[in-house]
């Protein structure tokens, strides 16, 4: 039924133990990809605040940011994220692919007392994820 959302109770506690995992692994190839001097980070979510922090919203994916050295400022290193636009990999990155994300192409809806809310279609591409949380479906 299209515009069916679905709430799961307590769902962040189940993504964080598919995250943890996943961590380590792409912790291994940025270092990895740090050893090759490439200056190309990987990021695996993606959190949007919108205005005075009401809401949150995280997608999972693939996310590349290049890192650009500024120089020293006293002691500290200074540096400049770019953002490396979305389904285009770094062309001069020649490590081995990157880890698959298990949770690629999750989006939520995350409140502060650890629910999350989502569509329908992708609670049902992810929902092995969330096999022990209660679940409602709520419908606009």
């Amino acid at each position: 039924m299209p515009g069916t959302q679905v709430l799961i109770v307590n769902g962040s506690a189940a993504l964080a133990r598919i995250e943890q995992q996943y961590q380590k692994i792409l912790r291994e190839y940025n270092e990895k990809l740090q050893k090759l001097h490439k200056r190309y980070y990987l990021k695996p979510k993606h959190t949007v605040y919108t205005r005075r922090g009401r809401r949150v919203y995280t997608y999972h994916g693939r996310y590349w940011w290049k890192i650009e050295y500024l120089g020293r400022k006293g002691k500290a290193s200074r540096i400049r994220w770019h953002y490396v636009p979305l389904g285009s990999t770094p062309k001069s990155v020649d490590a081995s692919d990157p880890p698959q994300n298990p949770l690629q192409g999750l989006k939520y809806q995350k409140f502060s007392n650890g629910d999350l809310l989502m569509d329908e279609a992708i609670f049902e591409k992810f929902k092995h994820v969330f096999q022990n949380c209660p679940v409602f479906h709520i419908i606009k």
